[in-house]
């Protein structure tokens, strides 16, 4: 019996997501409402009448060639990279009705991210009061096996390996229940009376000035623009009323900081773009997100996902201060390509990517 791939509603695929809350939050319906000159879709993979996987596409073209497209699934699609769901199928029972599919849609190539670890880092043991402010990788032997099933099968079925630089991580701030909202209370308060710093919830029309001054401290860091993180604020809210938050970091009663948090399958992401560590360290930043992780906390997350660029290998990410939740840094297996039109492929995608369309 073999798969087809063909569109599914946002519903459908809000249904299939609330099934599976690993689903990272750029795979949502309503994180497409931020791609303003793209295309974009759900679509899922059928066995019989049965959805067994999802994905959210991303069309990156060119304006004057509309049908000839970079297929982006940027987090996903969820299907099965390992094995684990069908071992008794290659990764091209999957990806081949994909190719067929985007091929009729005009895409030139397809790109993927899957959501599967390469390796991860941990700041303490989860079971275990932090008491160190650096996140310390895991020995080799505990690698996770998934990566190396899931790198093989890729390659096998002919797909590309692409390398990214700076290298993105997530971290995820492990959220452990009403001791931990009241250890991040304290450290709030307390980077507070040494920074004069304060953090309220903000309002849809303060995001102007919160963005203005996001994108004065970060000169020369790439950062979503005003209208993309407005839009994107829109659909993530349309999903599910209430998902998402603007905090506002003031100083004398004048905004100097400020970001979105959306709360979705069961974690709460910070919205902001992956920052390297001497940025991270700001103590603007610092108490944003340690407000962050307070919201994560009061609205029953599990942990609260936060991208990052360090600045060497293996990386270290360091947390503002010993107490903080655990911290889990994970590396994925990055992105990977396949080409659908050589000719095509050969002359667009460079364009497309030069213009970061």
């Amino acid at each position: 019996m073999s798969l087809t791939v063909r569109v599914i509603s946002a519903p459908e695929h809000r249904a299939y997501i609330a099934a599976h809350p690993r689903i990272p939050l750029h795979q949502i319906p309503g994180w497409a409402r931020g791609f303003e000159t793209c295309r974009t879709e759900s679509i899922g993979w059928f066995e019989d009448d049965t959805l067994i996987g999802a994905g959210l596409v991303r069309y990156r073209g060119l304006p004057r060639l509309p049908m000839r497209t970079v297929a982006v699934v940027a987090g996903g699609p969820d299907i099965d990279w390992t094995g684990k769901r069908r071992p008794q199928h290659p990764l091209t029972y999957w990806t081949e009705p994909l190719g067929d599919y985007l091929r009729q849609r005009g895409a030139i190539a397809v790109r993927v991210t899957p959501n599967v670890t390469h390796q991860d880092w941990w700041g303490v043991d989860p079971a275990e009061k932090s008491s160190s402010t650096e996140l310390a990788r895991r020995g080799p032997d505990q690698i996770h096996w998934e990566n190396r099933r899931a790198e093989a099968r890729l390659s096998a079925a002919g797909w590309n390996h692409l390398e990214e630089l700076p290298r993105s991580y997530l971290a995820e701030i492990v959220i452990g229940g009403g001791t931990a909202l009241r250890n991040i209370g304290h450290l709030a308060s307390d980077n507070a009376v040494l920074t004069g710093y304060t953090v309220r919830t903000g309002r849809a029309d303060e995001l102007p000035q919160v963005h203005q001054t996001v994108t004065q401290l970060h000169q020369g860091i790439r950062l979503p623009g005003l209208g993309e993180l407005a839009r994107r604020w829109e659909g993530l809210v349309h999903e599910e009323p209430g998902s998402v938050k603007l905090l506002v970091v003031e100083q004398r009663k004048q905004i100097v900081y400020g970001g979105l948090v959306a709360v979705a399958g069961g974690r709460a992401w910070d919205l902001s773009s992956g920052l390297p560590e001497m940025e991270a360290e700001r103590s603007e930043v610092q108490i944003l997100r340690a407000h962050m992780i307070a919201h994560a906390a009061m609205t029953g997350s599990r942990s609260l996902v936060i991208a990052t660029v360090p600045q060497s290998e293996p990386g270290q990410v360091r947390l503002p201060s010993p107490g903080w939740p655990p911290a889990q840094l994970h590396r994925l297996i990055g992105t990977w390509q396949q080409t659908l039109r050589t000719n095509w492929h050969a002359a667009v995608a460079p364009v497309v990517d030069r213009l970061v369309l």
